[in-house]
């Protein structure tokens, strides 16, 4: 568990105070100088699966804000009006583009599909064999092995059996983008919800907003609205974890919890944990879930979440979280535990009196948020499963606009 640079003696990764400190552990340190790499032009389509995540959309504060400012003369009711018929429009078009993506998704994972094979496979006799994965936890296992080998031989820097080639009849796994990995990932789900919210949305028509607050589930992921996110994240779950931790757990044996995996975590640990993270369902009772069933889950969410960060720091040389977009930015942090509270977050951003403050507020919070996981995926490199939700207990404050400050002098 040794590290380089002052900063990474410590159990957890810290920015340093100086930006000169900072720029000699870019050097000595391969995972924060792939996190740091500047973004080239088609990253981001690399690294945001643009099909299987909503489309963007103004809040009803700022439709009702730009309405009002754009139409100072007309009377209250009138406004109010126009305020309510802009913002159903806006609902409108952001799930029939949601619907669209679902479309797009299922065929874009036909064609991945079509194309890619699990190369360097044996029969039992020991011939060669080239198997096509349709089973997308096959392929993170397969994929989340070939990391691991690659990390025992210790070849940071060249990992030539992973990096991408262009032979179209012999994909190798890694000749997946991000963008690619999670259309597989997400694009099965969407489109089996389909048949089902298309009719509750044709039933529900302008309150199905209203429907996916309470019932989020039923809405493919292309047609989550921002304020609807947090109810699919279970935040009493998230909190309770923490609770249950800092209870458990001292400054001294945060070290200890990082290390422990599926099978060791402490089983009521595992099943919180497991529950916000949405690997079971919202409603179902923690105690009807049986302990093999969660460790087993952590178990396979654990090796997805190495695949994911092997994308994300930018070790395929196809972007990493700066490429990231706002929406991608919000679910990768979610999937790894960094936000307790979105409900409260977005409320925070929306309690601006303008629709500049609501802005600069919103900025601020990504920018945060990004320095948060490119601290985890430093971190995650040394630890396992137990580290989810351990940055909630150490409490580190990052000044984002002095790290903003250090990346703008060097790029």
């Amino acid at each position: 568990m040794s590290r380089t640079g002052k900063a990474l003696t410590k159990a957890f990764y810290e920015f340093p105070a100086r930006r000169n400190q900072f720029l000699q552990e870019l050097q000595t340190t391969e995972t924060l100088k792939s996190l740091w790499a500047a973004s080239k032009q088609d990253n981001y389509q690399k690294m945001n699966s643009i099909v299987t995540i909503p489309a963007p959309i103004k809040s009803k504060e700022d439709i009702y804000e730009e309405i009002k400012n754009s139409n100072p003369e007309i009377l209250a009711v009138s406004l109010k009006w126009k305020q309510g018929i802009a913002f159903a429009k806006s609902l409108a078009t952001f799930y029939k583009e949601g619907l669209s993506r679902v479309s797009q998704g299922r065929k874009l994972r036909r064609s991945i599909l079509s194309n890619m094979k699990l190369i360097n496979q044996v029969d039992s006799r020991g011939n060669g064999l080239s198997i096509g994965i349709r089973n997308f936890k096959k392929l993170t296992l397969e994929m989340s092995q070939v990391l691991y080998i690659n990390d025992i031989q210790n070849s940071t820097k060249s990992q030539e059996f992973i990096k991408r080639e262009n032979n179209k009849d012999n994909l190798p796994l890694f000749n997946l983008t991000r963008s690619e990995y999670q259309v597989l990932k997400r694009a099965p789900s969407n489109t089996n919800k389909i048949p089902l919210f298309a009719v509750l949305a044709l039933i529900f028509m302008e309150s199905t907003p209203l429907l996916c607050y309470f019932v989020p589930e039923v809405a493919p992921s292309t047609c989550v609205l921002p304020s609807i996110l947090p109810s699919l994240w279970n935040v009493s779950a998230s909190k309770k974890l923490d609770e249950i931790r800092s209870k458990r757990y001292d400054s001294n044996r945060l070290v200890d919890l990082s290390l422990k995996t599926a099978y060791n975590l402490p089983l009521d640990e595992a099943k919180v944990l497991a529950k916000s993270l949405r690997l079971v369902p919202r409603m179902l009772p923690s105690v009807l879930v049986p302990e093999l069933v969660v460790r087993r889950i952590l178990q396979n969410y654990y090796n997805y979440l190495l695949v994911d960060n092997y994308y994300l720091s930018g070790a395929n040389d196809n972007g990493n979280i700066w490429d990231l977009g706002e929406e991608e930015l919000v679910i990768a942090s979610l999937e790894r535990n960094l936000i307790l509270d979105l409900k409260s977050d977005l409320k925070y951003i929306g309690e601006g009196k303008t629709l500049e403050e609501r802005r600069v507020r919103k900025e601020e919070y990504l920018k945060n948020l990004r320095l948060r996981l490119l601290v985890f995926l430093v971190d995650f490199k040394n630890y396992n499963i137990g580290y989810l939700g351990v940055n909630h207990m150490l409490k580190y404050p990052i000044d984002e606009k002095v790290i903003a400050e250090w990346r703008d002098l060097q790029w």
